[in-house]
């Protein structure tokens, strides 16, 4: 079964290589934060990465487990050789299994997600879905919630999802609410770009 799962990824990884990057976490050691160790990238796909060490890029498959993203590369026979595990706080454990079933951490980091795109010079257009929704608001269609990213500032937010229903303004940050209060919710930072958002 575990074959099975690991071809799948194999297969995936090829048809993802030119996929976009959502997610970049930048590692650094936790005791002395001097340079950068690691990279770890998250495809679109959200099932494939990349972790680059050194200046080597390895394609890796990608998972949520629990709350830690992890990502497993250095694919042999039926299991991968190493994983790398960042958990919510942005701690980060590397395991290098050898020929073990499972072993302790070798090294731990302090990682920092950054933008995973370069800052858009003017607000992006919406897909053409969005104009076939005449008598219904923008955004009940999640579809439209897939283009959101960090950079976005409020005026992209509204030609892609529409006016808010409700805004809540609490001197740090910015909450716009779609269809409060089980909707979804952009939150914006004190520079008027999107920190995080929430689909309805």
């Amino acid at each position: 079964m575990r074959a099975h799962l690991i071809l799948a990824a194999a297969l995936a990884m090829a048809g993802v290589a030119h996929s976009a990057t959502v997610e970049v976490w930048e590692c650094r050691d936790r005791y002395s934060p001097s340079g950068i160790l690691a990279e770890a990238k998250v495809n679109q796909d959200r099932a494939t990465g990349t972790i680059s060490v050194a200046g080597v890029v390895h394609k890796a498959r990608y998972e949520v487990k629990g709350f830690n993203r992890r990502w497993d590369f250095g694919e042999r026979n039926d299991a991968f050789s190493y994983a790398f595990v960042v958990e919510p706080d942005g701690s980060a454990s590397y395991f290098d299994f050898g020929t073990a079933k499972s072993v302790k951490p070798s090294m731990f980091m302090q990682c920092k997600q950054r933008p995973a795109v370069a800052p858009q010079s003017k607000p992006i257009q919406p897909p053409l879905v969005a104009k076939s929704l005449p008598n219904n608001p923008k955004w009940r269609n999640v579809d439209l919630w897939r283009w959101l990213n960090r950079q976005m500032s409020k005026e992209d937010v509204q030609v892609l999802l529409g006016p808010p229903t409700k805004i809540a303004d609490s001197g740090t940050r910015v909450v716009w609410y779609y269809g409060y209060p089980f909707g979804g919710e952009v939150v914006f930072n004190n520079e008027g770009a999107i920190d995080s958002w929430r689909e309805p």
